[in-house]
C-alpha cells in the first residue's frame, strides 16, 4: 500500500510517520503540503 506522508515548513512529524508506516509495512510517498498531484497513494497522513 503506498501511504502518502505531507511535509509542512515547520513540522518534524512527517519523520514519525514516515517511519510508522515503514514499520507498519508500507511504501512511503513523500508529498510536500504544496503539491497539486498525490502521485498514486492511497492513503494520506
Amino acid at each position: 500500500m503506498k501511504i502518502g506522508v505531507v511535509t509542512f515548513p515547520g513540522s518534524l512529524d512527517d519523520v514519525d510517520a514516515r517511519r510508522a508506516v515503514t514499520l507498519a509495512g508500507g511504501e512511503v510517498v513523500a508529498l510536500w503540503h504544496g503539491d497539486h498531484d498525490l502521485r498514486g497513494v492511497d492513503a494520506v497522513i
